[in-house]
């Protein structure tokens, strides 16, 4: 949607079993997204999603009601949130699976389809290594199994702790937050970001 206000940085505002995100793009555009503790497959009726956010994120710090009211509700998509189990298999002699039919995840790190990238660019470069063609898919399921099993479980974690309900631990939690030391953060950003999928890093050695 187009949201023209100066200055908007992306953010993500926690509170009681909510959430609100913010992320300000191009041309004056801005995306959002809002997150509740809700019943499984609960949909609003149209018309009512607009009252719903409001009420749920009335009194948040500005810019929130202001995007909600400014947005156009039939651009908005209502949507229950899943992931999956890591499986410890994922094909079988020249077949394999990658992005989400490999490793589903929770948005909560923002890690989707930066995984499914970088399955792409390990599973190209191992399909053209050398050694029998059937045993290609399992180097590049090897090299990617570890890696996306830790975020998809620390990424349901965030989402468990982010939607607390619970007054007290709601204030404790958002203490530790404030707490964490700038650099654990950045390095915990940079483990996400500036990973070298070609690299074994856990054998110190080029992977492919």
């Amino acid at each position: 949607m187009r949201f023209a206000r100066p200055r908007l940085v992306s953010t993500e505002s926690w509170g009681s079993g909510r959430r609100f995100g913010v992320m300000p793009l191009t041309d004056g555009r801005v995306y959002w997204y809002a997150t509740a503790n809700a019943v499984e497959g609960e949909q609003d009726r149209p018309g009512q999603v607009k009252q719903r956010l409001l009420r749920l994120f009335s009194g948040w710090h500005d810019p929130i009601e202001a995007l909600i009211k400014a947005v156009d509700e039939s651009s908005t998509i209502q949507n229950d949130i899943y992931d999956r189990d890591p499986i410890p298999c994922w094909g079988v002699d020249r077949v394999t699976l990658l992005g989400d039919a490999a490793h589903s995840m929770t948005p909560n790190l923002g890690q989707g389809a930066c995984q499914a990238i970088e399955d792409a660019l390990v599973l190209a470069a191992s399909l053209t290594a050398s050694g029998p063609v059937d045993h290609r898919p399992r180097k590049y399921e090897k090299r990617r199994m570890l890696r996306t099993k830790r975020i998809v479980l620390s990424s349901r974690r965030v989402g468990v702790v982010a939607q607390w309900e619970n007054p007290f631990l709601c204030s404790v939690r958002n203490a530790a937050i404030r707490a964490i030391p700038k650099a654990i953060i950045q390095r915990q950003l940079r483990s996400l970001a500036l990973y070298q999928p070609l690299t074994d890093r856990e054998h110190g050695r080029v992977a492919i």
